[in-house]
């Protein structure tokens, strides 16, 4: 559904068909808003809806996979189709050491690091959660019409609570 008819539905339930009470830029906030809550949801529940899956090949005596946006959430990691273990952040570790990956951690919001260090070129298959990106005026929305109500009902109260007491 785009931003433009979230807006009218919007505007519909908080009785503001004359958009004279609440700003585009103001909904398009309760919108993201609405959508990174949906999106907590949904991750804490189903995470493989919002997934991206990325394949390669790491070479031998590397460890870093870099993404271009950060990641929210590591669904998965394999390679040579092995399903790796992620490493407690208690856990520690000889980053030198070398021999197949076994176990995965993320050191800065947009890598995934294998543990050990490949010692061969190593094929990998990642599942992982990208950062929301805020959408726009021109943009549509990043779920199905079913999840979109939910959305629409978040914005609505959150612009009629914002309102609750303007007394001008």
């Amino acid at each position: 559904m785009s931003v433009k008819d979230i807006i009218v539905r919007i505007r519909s339930s908080t009785h503001d068909k004359q958009e004279t009470g609440y700003s585009d830029s103001d909904l398009i906030g309760y919108i993201n808003d609405g959508i990174r809550m949906m999106r907590r949801i949904i991750m804490d529940i189903r995470p493989e809806l919002l997934a991206t899956t990325h394949k390669g090949v790491i070479p031998a005596g590397e460890c870093d996979i870099a993404f271009d946006t950060a990641i929210s959430k590591v669904i998965r990691v394999c390679t040579n189709g092995t399903e790796l273990r992620p490493i407690p952040t208690s856990m520690a570790i000889d980053a030198e050491e070398v021999g197949e990956p076994t176990m995965f951690y993320v050191p800065e919001w947009k890598t995934v690091r294998l543990y050990p260090i490949p010692t061969t070129d190593t094929p990998y298959s990642i599942s992982l959660v990208n950062d929301m990106k805020l959408i726009d005026a021109a943009g549509e929305s990043p779920f199905p019409t079913d999840i979109d109500d939910f959305v629409i009902e978040y914005a609505a109260i959150r612009a009629s609570v914002s309102n609750e007491f303007d007394v001008s």
